[in-house]
């Protein structure tokens, strides 16, 4: 459904109000993402569903709409300056894992479009060319990793959530890059801007950090 266009900032914080007070409904928590305000967490598609209540006069079918990123929903709560964070990003630092992803993106077809391109997905062979195990690490990312993504030699340039661990699957066909591979989804990829140059976190005044 199309969600009313009337529904404002304070219309979705009288709904943030009213779950402080009755608490989130049965079976109503989200599965994927909260919103953050206060310091507290919330489900988004609740918070819509009650904002229609003192927009319109009635509370939305939460069945009646879909949540989940580029939604209108989210849309809606993120025009309004609401942060809204994957549930993977509340685990503690000690149980999420950081990754850098080394990758050159410029002239790479696989890359720039595809389920393979760049802040979509990591992929890797499975063995070196002389058959070492020098991709071992894609079989320890695990799911709600954080991936730092450093491109072309030079930037720091985006940041991404693992989706889901490591699948075997095959390189890409009729290149060099062909036969066994891993391949682990990406999602929530956020671009930076502006992004950052290596040099200036990588040189020799932080080696020890």
């Amino acid at each position: 459904m199309v969600l009313p266009g009337n529904i404002t900032k304070e219309h979705l914080i009288k709904a943030i109000e009213k779950i402080d007070i009755e608490g989130i409904p049965k079976d109503a928590d989200s599965q994927y993402y909260d919103v953050v305000y206060n310091g507290k967490t919330y489900p988004p598609k609740v918070i819509v569903s009650y904002a229609n209540i003192y927009a319109n006069g009635q509370e939305i079918n939460r069945n009646s709409f879909s949540g989940g990123t580029g939604t209108p929903c989210f849309r809606l709560l993120e025009e309004n300056g609401f942060e809204i964070i994957h549930k993977n990003v509340k685990q503690s630092f000690m149980q999420r894992k950081y990754w850098i992803e080394k990758t050159i993106v410029a002239g790479r077809k696989d890359r720039n479009e595809g389920e393979r391109a760049f802040g979509k997905a990591l992929w890797s062979p499975q063995k070196s060319k002389d058959g070492s195990d020098i991709y071992k690490n894609m079989r320890l990312v695990q799911s709600g990793d954080i991936i730092v993504h450093l491109i072309n030699n030079k930037y720091i340039s985006g940041v991404s959530i693992v989706k889901e661990k490591a699948i075997e699957t095959n390189g890409v066909e009729g290149t060099e890059w062909d036969g066994p591979a891993y391949l682990i989804k990406l999602e929530d990829f956020t671009l930076l801007n502006p992004q950052i140059d290596r040099k200036l976190i990588l040189n020799e005044s932080f080696r020890r950090e």
